[in-house]
């Protein structure tokens, strides 16, 4: 369990890095605005992926072991757990973020700035998604034993980030299987 923690750990520091480093832009990303101007909803984690949905791509036995909780900068994320697989789901939203990381373009510059940053860091561990609404990306971080899928739909930031499988295929089958019913989950929330 102590390398999860530090595998969750080293993922939200990777995202605080990108939001910290984004270059100033004056230009705000104006499709998540609600149609009267309004900040948008809140969108939860495990509103995006349920318990019963991560049991069913996990199996029998999963458990919620964080419930939604809004870690920096501005993503709500959950943890759901079965034996050694781990299932991080998060949602990094506009609604939730604040001050210069905002002004900077919020989660669609940040999903933009990831992109960027593992391009130049190890392209060859970054792989092009198809079948998504948006842009899909699933990042190899094999060394740590992590994978994880990262979208961009309608201005939110969703990151499904799966621990404990071996298999190259099985993961990408479960980051693609659960970043489509989150994604799903969020165009029926919008």
């Amino acid at each position: 369990m102590n390398r999860k923690f530090i595998c969750i750990l080293l993922v939200i520091f990777i995202l605080g890095l990108v939001a910290c480093g984004a270059p100033a832009n004056s230009e705000k990303d104006s499709s998540i605005d609600s149609a009267d101007g309004d900040t948008p909803a809140i969108i939860t984690a495990t509103s995006l992926v349920s318990i019963h949905e991560a049991e069913m791509l996990l199996g029998s036995g999963t458990t919620l072991s964080q419930d939604d909780k809004e870690v920096p900068p501005g993503t709500m994320q959950c943890v759901y757990e079965s034996g050694d697989v781990m299932l991080v789901v998060g949602v990094t939203q506009d609604a939730l973020i604040s001050g210069l990381n905002l002004e900077n373009g919020g989660a669609a510059n940040m999903f933009k700035e990831l992109i960027e940053f593992q391009k130049a860091d190890a392209p060859q561990d970054m792989f092009e998604v198809s079948g998504f609404a948006g842009q899909a990306y699933i990042i190899d971080l094999a060394q740590i034993d992590h994978w994880s899928l990262h979208a961009l739909q309608d201005g939110y930031l969703v990151a499904v980030h799966a621990y404990g499988i071996h298999d190259k295929d099985e993961t990408w089958a479960l980051l693609e299987a659960a970043g489509k019913i989150a994604l799903e989950n969020l165009k029926q929330q919008l």
